[in-house]
């Protein structure tokens, strides 16, 4: 008879946060749905005034500081994997030279073109 073990430790488990935010999404769609029945049979729109404010912005401050937290971690995920390559390319080609520049370059959403700015006096820039 052949005996198989079954390993479980390279499972990931679940990150808290991820089951918080979860959680407190799956909280603002039940309690929609039950106030929406609530509203329909006692005809009284007075709770909407503060469910509405109050549940969506904890909902979206839960999913901004969720966002918040994934982009702390991937940058220091970035980096590791940005040491690992250096590491396997250095050993792939036998040079201690190579570095790889994942620095992010200059912000391209601002004007920047090169015209000068003229003032006509018409109040038009």
């Amino acid at each position: 008879m052949i005996e198989v073990k079954i390993d479980n430790t390279n499972k990931k488990k679940k990150e808290y946060s991820k089951i918080v935010l979860g959680s407190i999404i799956i909280l603002t769609y039940m309690l929609v749905i039950f106030t929406c029945v609530m509203v329909a049979i006692t005809l009284d729109l007075g709770i909407l005034k503060v469910l509405i404010p109050s549940l969506f912005s904890l909902t979206t401050i839960s999913v901004g500081f969720y966002s918040w937290k994934a982009k702390t971690e991937n940058k220091y995920k970035l980096e590791i994997a940005r040491i690992e390559k250096e590491e396997e390319l250095k050993k792939k080609y036998k040079n201690k030279d190579i570095k790889i520049d994942l620095s992010v370059p200059e912000d391209t959403t601002s004007n920047t073109n090169n015209y000068d700015y003229v003032d006509y006096g018409d109040g038009i820039g």
